[in-house]
């Protein structure tokens, strides 16, 4: 579908949408026309970036996996819209449920929690997870990383010994530590969220 045509309304789109051979122009159309409000939709709610773009990243991806099934008679930006609100309190739900989690492990010290047998395991496997997930990561991301986390400078004196702006530290953080939240959570999907708590505790 070309851009340059004339405008398409949305309840076109919707039918478009649920044709093979038009389906992934017309997703494209409704991706370029309303990802950036539901993102700022989202972040009006959430106050988080990264929660704004994992909503809005699953809002379409969800769009797109029933396109089939979308009722042509409902407004495609309404439906949009519910389902970022949804799954943004759906992920506010599943925080609450980590929090609680958080608080009963806050009840130990942490030398209750690494010489516990069942949690030492943990600490160990997490932090070969974590080890195997940075060195994959470009190396100054690496380096930014390492140097926050391992050797305990702060953004700015990471920011002065690379060269780098402050930003740019930050933004770098906050892209790594999403990568190692996303592996934990699947490889805690199978188990009791153990791992991830830690992480969430301890690491960021």
């Amino acid at each position: 579908m070309n851009r340059d045509q004339v405008y398409i309304p949305d309840i076109r789109l919707a039918e478009l949408l649920s044709l093979e051979d038009s389906a992934e122009g017309a997703f494209r159309e409704l991706f370029y026309r309303y990802s950036e409000r539901v993102y700022a939709y989202v972040l009006s709610i959430a106050k988080e970036r990264y929660i704004a773009e994992e909503v809005t990243q699953t809002v379409f991806v969800k769009l797109w996996n029933s396109r089939s099934l979308i009722d042509r008679e409902r407004s495609l930006k309404s439906l949009l819209f519910a389902i970022a609100y949804n799954e943004t309190v759906s992920l506010f739900r599943r925080q609450r449920a980590e929090k609680s989690k958080i608080a009963k492990f806050l009840s130990l010290n942490l030398s209750d929690v690494t010489n516990d047998t069942e949690y030492k395991i943990e600490f160990e496997n997490l932090h070969e997870v974590i080890e195997s997930v940075v060195c994959t990561l470009p190396e100054r991301r690496q380096a930014i990383y390492r140097l926050s986390r391992e050797a305990g400078l702060s953004n700015r004196d990471i920011a002065e010994k690379l060269g780098i702006s402050v930003k740019t530290v930050e933004n770098s953080m906050t892209a790594v530590l999403r990568t190692l939240r996303t592996k934990l959570e699947i490889r805690d999907a199978d188990n009791s969220g153990c791992m991830l708590l830690l992480f969430t505790l301890f690491f960021t």
